[in-house]
């Protein structure tokens, strides 16, 4: 590897496929993806955890195999992006005195050691975030403390308890390709590393990151992460409900779902239909009646099915998830530090106007989030759906960073000009 660039490689165990990033990093910060691959999981993966070991793992060989073919280059370790139910999130506190008064990188690790304390558990070990750490000196909240001088180091962390189980089946899988786990990252929070400004950050905003088989929710404001909630539920069932009220098979609902999407029409509050009469109503839908032609029906089901049927069977689902995100916001107090308002993303963003239905919803200002963080991004992977993914990369950068580990800078002072010199002859 070259001294003036980095390179990570990045894996998502999805429900729906498994995605692998390789990505670069010039010391000038230019950042550049030089490679990625992507499989269905087919039921390997389910809600983030390993169903089928062997099939799993002939699905990573497809996923890195292919991204290492375009990157022409082979990658030993990969960070790994975590979810699922046997996972535990939350923030700590830790604090250490400061010998001789001067911040050290050995004080922040002891910060997060003490904090990882409040967050382990008998056959688990926390996993944490160091782009959501929050640090202060003597009380006072700093960017970064190496260098400063105090009494008191507190960090305020985000961490993810993660079962041995979980951890151990997914290092199996990179194991078997001769592949290592550098890091776990969380995906609710490699979402928001994967599509946030930070503006978003600083002023406030939720990342929805649909996936699959779960949604989740990670909230930010004045450059703090105040929470993250994952919920089990996701697109998927979006294309369960077609599969199962139209008969068809799951390929034929999910191009259903993804055709179609969400219907404007129906993006709207009751009251503005308040004048229109019952029979102006029905003579208007009679007009507007389109037929669908289904190609994989179960024997014995309808050939057909009217556009409007689909149209509602698609938007009750979405309104439902709409509300119950809604409500959880609210509940919480977070709809008030959202100036920033929702970024949709992941691969059920990819729903046509599941964005305009939640913010019809909730009532705060939603867009969807695209990836972020590269100076130019391939055109197939530019999208919703590869945005937590990513996220990883963005984030394997910041922890590289964190560590030391990033090359800098070249130094050109007359100092380090004559400093290089006499390293290199004497």
């Amino acid at each position: 590897m070259s001294r003036k660039r980095e390179t990570v490689a990045a894996i998502d165990f999805g429900s729906r496929a498994i995605r692998v990033v390789i990505a670069s990093r010039h010391v000038s910060g230019q950042t550049r993806i030089l490679g990625y691959g992507s499989t269905p999981t087919q039921g390997a993966v389910n809600f983030g955890a390993i169903q089928d070991i062997n099939l799993a793992t002939s699905r990573v060989n497809l996923a890195i195999t292919e991204a290492q073919r375009m990157a022409n280059m082979r990658v030993h370790s990969l960070y790994c992006g975590i979810q699922g139910k046997t996972l535990d999130s939350r923030i700590s506190d830790g604090k250490v005195e400061i010998e001789n008064g001067l911040v050290k990188e050995e004080h922040l690790d002891a910060a997060r050691h003490n904090a990882s304390l409040e967050s382990g558990a008998p056959d688990s070990h926390p996993v944490s975030c160091v782009r959501s750490e929050e640090w202060t000196v003597d009380d006072m909240r700093v960017a970064d403390p190496i260098g400063m001088r105090g009494s008191v180091l507190k960090g305020r962390m985000h961490f993810t308890r993660m079962s041995v189980f979980l951890a151990n089946n997914l290092r199996s899988c990179l194991h078997s390709q001769k592949k290592e786990i550098t890091e776990f990252v969380y995906m609710p929070l490699a979402a928001a590393h994967g599509c946030l400004t930070l503006e978003d950050i600083r002023l406030g905003a939720a990342v929805i990151n649909f996936g699959s088989t779960s949604t989740s929710v990670a909230v930010y404001n004045d450059n703090r992460l105040m929470a993250t909630e994952v919920f089990e539920w996701g697109s998927g069932h979006f294309i369960r409900d077609v599969a199962a009220i139209l008969k068809v098979n799951f390929e034929e609902a999910t191009e259903l779902v993804l055709q179609y999407g969400i219907n404007l029409k129906l993006i709207q509050p009751p009251a503005r239909n308040t004048f229109r009469s019952v029979s102006a109503q029905k003579n208007n839908a009679s007009e507007e009646r389109v037929t669908i032609k289904l190609h994989n029906t179960a024997t014995g089901a309808p050939s057909t099915v009217d556009e409007s049927k689909l149209n509602q069977i698609i938007y009750d689902r979405g309104n439902q998830f709409s509300g119950m995100i809604a409500q959880y916001l609210e509940e919480q107090g977070y709809t008030k530090h959202l100036s920033r308002g929702l970024v949709v993303t992941g691969g059920g963003a990819a729903i046509a106007n599941q964005d305009r239905l939640l913010e019809e919803v909730s009532m705060i200002s939603t867009r969807i989030g695209l990836p972020i963080g590269f100076n130019e991004l391939p055109d197939p992977i530019n999208t919703t759906e590869w945005a937590p993914t990513i996220g990883i990369v963005n984030y394997a950068f910041a922890h590289r960073r964190s560590k030391g580990l990033s090359p800098k800078p070249k130094d050109n002072t007359r100092f380090a000009q004559v400093k290089r010199f006499l390293d290199k002859y004497f």
